[in-house]
């Protein structure tokens, strides 16, 4: 999963920013499960690798108990950052 999903993070992050505050069972389904009717482009899973991956980038610098009570617009802004970054590599 770690392999698949690192070589398509690219589009994975492109995918995830146009639907971050989209609630869609369908979205769910695609990037965390791992039974069922997927999108077949997306590695089973790969949304909590994704998750960890973003979660290490944006508590960089900062305690655990700091990373906890980020919420909101500046976490929203920052996982968008982190996405879009992602969304740009070749």
């Amino acid at each position: 999963m770690v392999a698949e999903t690192q070589k398509r993070l690219p589009a994975l992050s492109q995918e995830l920013r146009r639907n971050l505050d989209v609630t869609a069972e369908e979205t769910y389904r695609d990037f965390f499960r791992s039974a069922g009717k997927r999108a077949p482009d997306v590695p089973i899973r790969s949304g909590y690798y994704i998750g960890f991956r973003i979660a290490e980038r944006v508590g960089q610098g900062k305690t655990l108990a700091e990373l906890a009570r980020l919420g909101g617009r500046d976490l929203r802004a920052r996982v968008d950052s982190v996405l879009a970054e992602w969304g740009a590599l070749k």
